[in-house]
């Protein structure tokens, strides 16, 4: 990735965050710098998705779920006498 692609931003983050990042990049073989977008981007991405409504499809699956596992009741005595 060249540098032209990229924009300066600063950012704090805890000591023991950085200790992370700098024994996973050495590990790696890769910069800090790298890791940290990489895992900004997957944050980013996951907070998008926790965000997104549920798609209609699911959400009527998830309904007849919910009516099949709820146990079945009868109307009570008085409810079925005034349906009459």
């Amino acid at each position: 990735m060249t540098s032209k692609n990229l924009v300066l931003r600063t950012v704090y983050i805890d000591p023991e965050v950085d200790d992370l990042l700098r024994n996973e990049a050495f590990a790696g073989r890769t910069s800090k710098n790298d890791l940290f977008r990489k895992y900004l981007s997957l944050g980013m991405e996951a907070a998008r998705k926790a965000a997104k409504p549920a798609a209609p499809d699911s959400a009527k699956a998830d309904a007849a779920a919910v009516r099949k596992a709820a146990p079945k009741t009868k109307p009570a005595a008085g409810a079925a006498a005034k349906a009459r």
